[in-house]
C-alpha cells in the first residue's frame, strides 16, 4: 500500500499510487463506487 511505499515526494507518492491502481481491476473499481453510493443514473 501507499504507506509501504514510504513515498515522501510528490513524484513518488505518484509512482506508488500508479502501481497501487494497477492492482484493482476496472470491475473491482465500479463496484467500490456502487457500495459507496456512487451508482452511475
Amino acid at each position: 500500500g501507499l504507506r509501504q511505499a514510504q513515498a515522501r515526494t510528490r513524484n513518488a507518492i505518484d509512482d506508488a499510487l500508479a502501481a497501487i491502481l494497477q492492482t484493482v481491476s476496472p470491475k473491482e473499481c465500479l463496484n467500490y463506487f456502487k457500495e459507496a453510493g456512487y451508482e452511475r443514473t
